[in-house]
């Protein structure tokens, strides 16, 4: 599995912890990540890495934060809406170009799985080399240039440049957690890799996304939807990111077709947005004339009212640029609600896990709606999906399966996965309008329905993170609480009042759950932290 930076148990050693509770395993990352002493050690080790072959002013860093999806669970594989935000904690590449005589060569360092204060673990190859997928985190490089590299020659790019890089956790030891350190160090590499070979005015953030799934399908075996690329590459201090994922799988079928114009790509406003499953008519939708799009509508709480609304796009429905995203390390710092992770201890790759299984129940369902509505299945070869499904499909099947067992209705456990779609689809809309209304309270209890139903409909979880999940929401300040990532493994994270409180809260967790499970304590913290920044890049003139 994936382990980076500092061994798990040792949290009391990153830079990115600034403060300590007294309670064992409780931490904060509440400052500017990653902080000035972080890139201080990363910049000397890469360049020791690099066999000082360079100067101070040529290392970057290249940083993709953890992300969490308080709404929007387990939906995005199946074209839903999802709802999410970066985290003030996550990967951080510090990286210089390789040299010119060695221009092609790619070497890596990373902190072996447990041996936080051991050698690095380390990685060479060749941007030319044609390398088989393996099960480490190796495979992850090994992804993104191939994935890269296959992009820009399709674009007619030159991508032949390698850099030598020293991979780092902010906080470490929390990889396989259920907060996307996998994505995180998928986009930080392609964000490098981007850098060396001057593409960043051909690899924009929608297609940096689109490549990190790729990197997860084709080189992990993991067949996710966009969520957690979508909020590592897309989020915006402070608020809620919003990605319609049936509407981005749409522009990316054409973009894919090189005789489609700039309209059918998407690029215009009319067709950056769309909800695609509520089908009743009578909720709210994401239209071209909202200022919600495929890759995110921005509602920052506010602590005295209704929230501000920041649309993403400009009058053409084009992205804005780039200082949109870049408000600075502190932005989103002051707001109405903290953010406390608790993990559970228990890490497995989801390969390992059922998380396919419940992917190919989902679409089974799908199929079995789709023939019933006397549609069927997609011609073209489209793998079938719940939100090619409408509503009334959906409550005509659900009747049709309380009532008989004849043509038209689900298995238990189908009928489960379809109800816990369209009925989660619909939380994440009105938790956007709960957040966009500054409701955090309305909004938590939406969290909290979310959580109850991956563990009653969606059936994912274990014993130790549904007890954890009980533990979480029935604390006092919490809004709300849900399972983290794909929920059978990792940690769970919770929204509750700031300061104090939100370390009372974290405080109770721990305890109680190190009562629950003592065996796990030692690799189960509680970290309180708050929304960051998207995906982005440090240079010396930015510190």
């Amino acid at each position: 599995g994936l382990s980076l930076a500092m061994g798990r148990g040792s949290l009391t050693e990153t830079e990115a912890d600034d403060a300590f509770s007294p309670v064992r395993g409780v931490v904060t990352c509440l400052e500017p990540h990653p902080s000035a002493n972080v890139r201080r050690q990363l910049r000397e080790r890469c360049l020791a890495l690099a066999g000082h072959r360079g100067s101070e002013e040529q290392v970057s860093f290249s940083c993709a934060p953890y992300r969490v999806c308080p709404l929007g669970a387990h939906i995005d594989h199946q074209g839903g809406t999802v709802a999410g935000f970066a985290l003030n904690m996550g990967i951080c590449i510090a990286y210089i170009p390789s040299p010119e005589d060695d221009r092609g060569e790619i070497k890596l360092a990373a902190t072996r799985d447990g041996e936080g204060d051991g050698e690095p673990s380390t990685f060479e190859m060749h941007v030319t080399d044609d390398p088989e997928p393996t099960d480490d985190w190796t495979a992850f490089v090994r992804g993104v240039v191939h994935v890269v590299r296959g992009w820009a020659s399709e674009k007619g790019a030159r991508c032949d440049a390698g850099f030598t890089g020293v991979i780092s956790g902010c906080p470490g030891g929390l990889e396989g957690g259920g907060i996307s350190s996998s994505a995180a160090l998928t986009v930080a590499l392609i964000h490098a890799f981007r850098d060396v070979n001057n593409l960043a005015s051909l690899i924009r953030r929608e297609d940096v996304v689109r490549l990190a799934q790729r990197v997860e399908h084709e080189w992990r075996g993991v067949r996710c939807g966009i969520l957690d690329q979508g909020c590592v590459v897309m989020s915006k201090p402070g608020a809620l990111t919003v990605l319609d994922c049936a509407r981005y799988q749409r522009r990316f079928a054409r973009a894919d077709d090189r005789t489609a114009t700039a309209s059918s790509r998407g690029d215009t406003a009319g067709e950056t947005s769309g909800s695609g499953s509520d089908g009743d008519g009578g909720e709210e939708t994401f239209s071209p004339r909202n200022p919600l799009r495929w890759f995110g509508g921005d509602w920052t709480p506010s602590r005295t009212g209704p929230s501000r609304i920041d649309p993403n796009v400009d009058e053409s429905g084009r992205e804005v640029v780039k200082d949109f995203w870049d408000d600075g390390p502190d932005a989103g710092s002051d707001l109405p609600f903290a953010v406390v992770l608790a993990f559970s201890g228990v890490r497995k790759p989801l390969t390992r896990t059922g998380y396919n299984d419940r992917v190919d129940e989902c679409q089974r369902a799908a199929r079995l709606l789709l023939d019933a509505s006397g549609r069927g299945v997609p011609r073209d070869g489209t793998p079938p999906t719940l939100h090619m499904v409408t509503r009334e499909e959906w409550t005509a099947a659900l009747r049709a399966t309380e009532t008989t067992s004849g043509p038209g209705t689900l298995p238990e456990n189908l009928a489960r996965r379809a109800r816990h779609f369209f009925e989660e689809n619909q939380r994440a809309v009105n938790g956007v309008r709960a957040w966009r209304d500054g409701d955090i309270a309305s909004f938590g209890a939406l969290v909290n329905a979310s959580g109850a139903s991956s563990v009653e409909n969606y059936e994912c979880g274990c014993e130790q993170i549904t007890a954890l999940w009980k533990i979480a929401k029935d604390a006092a300040g919490v809004f709300g609480a849900r399972f983290s990532g794909a929920g059978f493994r990792g940690c769970v994270v919770a929204l509750c009042e700031p300061g104090r409180a939100a370390m009372d809260a974290a405080e109770l967790i721990a305890g109680e759950y190190a009562r629950l499970y003592p065996e796990l304590a030692a690799d189960a913290p509680v970290i309180v932290t708050r929304p960051g920044r998207g995906a982005f890049i440090l240079r010396n003139e930015d510190e």
